[in-house]
């Protein structure tokens, strides 16, 4: 999301336009978006737990 909004030909510059650019590039993500995050949840999962909840590398 970051990215996309980095990549913007305008940068929003005002809450409301940071808004609108959230939202827009929420509505434009694919399920090819989300998908690696959610296959490597079984993974993210466990790393936080051998960490106790410290940070990871995720």
């Amino acid at each position: 999301m970051k990215q996309c909004i980095n990549n913007r030909h305008h940068f929003p510059r005002t809450y409301d336009e940071m808004s609108q650019a959230v939202q827009e590039e929420w509505d434009n993500l694919k399920p090819s978006d989300w998908n690696p995050l959610i296959d490597s949840m079984f993974k993210r999962l466990k790393e936080c737990r051998e960490r106790q909840g410290m940070q990871t590398r995720w």
